[in-house]
């Protein structure tokens, strides 16, 4: 469809990043990628915007960032991050104020969306052979085209974007999974003195901790709370920078994949998604991937009469990294760029 200069912006919690893409149909390849470090809304976006402003011009950008996100066009505060616990972000009206009147590229295509929607449903178009070549089809075992994804990212926090029938999921809101109510792992509280016997003796080699969690608003009571990078951190009793140090076989890991395998087994329960993708910061541990698989089989007990959660293989196919790894995020963003160039 010919040479297109697409920028995509992604917006998160410790880091934003912006990015060109100008390689014909290839919206996933990039030819220029800048980091700036999240601090307050002004002093960032403003830093974003000088960016934006050298490599105009473009044909189209894609804009995608933590939340909440007020979506619904027709609401006041449409292109608002709204009730977010960064405090310093809330109710930042970052559409208006990234690709607002005022700005050169206020006419140029805009995709909008949340941080984890738009990588779902980059996720959603590669799996689908939107952008595959012919030598990437040859590596790649083959598989089936889906009409559902679910990309999960596990970082400073936890965000799960959806899409279902094709579509991304908006609704009410959007999704907000990462504050789903989830279940206590085994090292949080004792078991209550009534347990049967050989439940207490199971357990007395454990040391309860008695974590309370991190969320402002759901403490331990949501996945964010205890499986964030944030939580794992205070509940290891270490620095983020010493969270990357620990070993493979750090208890914190076993508790890590207990609420991360519990929110991917809810969201098979409620969505049925056909793949679901983890990335983030906290996903770069590697031994997490088959804890996860190991924690959905349990809690699914054989329930789904599918191959994908009855088998190990299946598991595989069905829970898996991003194909982009860290940038999957920026290439989200890309694709946002991309849709709306070719909607308009």
């Amino acid at each position: 469809m010919g040479k297109r200069r697409r920028v995509g912006v992604e917006g998160g919690g410790t880091t934003f990043v912006v990015a060109l893409s100008e390689d014909g149909d290839d919206w996933s390849h990039v030819e220029e990628r800048f980091e700036i470090p999240t601090t307050s809304a002004e002093e960032t976006l403003q830093k974003v915007k000088e960016i934006l402003d050298q490599l105009y011009p473009f044909d189209a950008l894609g804009i995608s960032c933590f939340g909440p996100l007020e979506l619904n066009e027709t609401k006041e505060k449409y292109g608002y991050i709204t009730t977010t616990p960064k405090l310093q972000w809330k109710d930042t009206n970052i559409l208006g104020i990234l690709a607002g009147k005022d700005t050169k590229w206020a006419d140029v295509p805009i995709g909008f969306d949340t941080d984890v929607n738009a990588p779902a449903m980059a996720e959603f178009a590669y799996h689908n052979n939107t952008n595959k070549n012919n030598e990437k089809k040859e590596e790649e075992e083959e598989e089936e085209k889906i009409e559902s994804c679910a990309y999960i990212t596990v970082g400073t926090g936890i965000g799960v974007g959806l899409v279902i029938n094709s579509k991304p999921v908006h609704g009410l809101l959007h999704p907000e999974a990462g504050h789903i109510s989830n279940t206590p792992d085994k090292w949080q509280f004792p078991p209550p003195t009534n347990t049967e016997k050989s439940k207490v003796d199971d357990n007395e080699n454990i040391a309860y901790d008695h974590f309370e969690g991190t969320c402002p608003f759901h403490g331990s009571a949501c996945v964010e709370g205890m499986a964030s990078s944030v939580a794992l951190a205070k509940r290891a009793n270490c620095t983020l920078a010493e969270l990357k140090l620990l070993s493979d076989d750090d208890i914190i890991w076993e508790k890590c994949a207990h609420h991360l395998g519990g929110l991917c087994a809810t969201l098979l329960l409620v969505a049925s998604p056909e793949k679901i993708v983890l990335s983030g910061g906290v996903m770069r541990r590697a031994v997490l991937f088959p804890k996860i698989r190991e924690k959905v089989y349990e809690l699914l007990g054989g329930y789904i009469g599918v191959d994908r959660v009855q088998s190990k293989k299946g598991l595989e196919k069905l829970i898996g990294p991003s194909r982009w790894g860290d940038t999957a995020g920026i290439i989200g963003s890309l694709y946002l760029a991309e849709m709306a160039y070719l909607q308009r």
